[in-house]
């Protein structure tokens, strides 16, 4: 079981772990990025949103409904607000994916992430049950 902090805008929810908010705040404060060191921070959607665009579908870790199953099936802890380290940036939430400007469009997408890594934050039973 782990504790996650949550922020929304535009219809898009962040999910960050706890010690990934804690480590997001101190590579800031470095003038870092998060996510390349390693900061994961987990985006979520309607499906709606999903099926009605295909960048959608690859930028996002999954629907709103994915991420309750994940956070249920964890047992984790939920806590809203960037009340950490954790600026509470939402990825995606303001379209900088389309950018026309190369550097913009490229620090947004490094928020992209992965199937391990989103076993690593949430567990593998969770990913099982949300199979399910």
């Amino acid at each position: 079981m782990a504790k996650f902090y949550t922020s929304s805008n535009n219809g898009v929810v962040a999910v960050i772990s706890e010690e990934h908010a804690h480590l997001y705040g101190l590579i800031l404060k470095a003038e870092g990025k998060p996510p390349l060191a390693g900061c994961r921070v987990f985006t979520f959607c309607s499906k709606d949103r999903i099926e009605k665009d295909s960048m959608q579908k690859m930028v996002m870790t999954g629907t709103i409904d994915d991420w309750r199953i994940l956070m249920e099936a964890g047992g984790h802890e939920m806590a809203e607000g960037a009340i950490t380290d954790w600026d509470g940036y939402v990825p995606f939430s303001n379209g900088i994916e389309y950018s026309n400007d190369d550097v913009a469009r490229y620090r947004e997408l490094l928020y992209v992430t992965t199937l391990s890594d989103v076993i690593d934050a949430f567990g593998i039973k969770a990913i099982m049950r949300s199979q399910q």
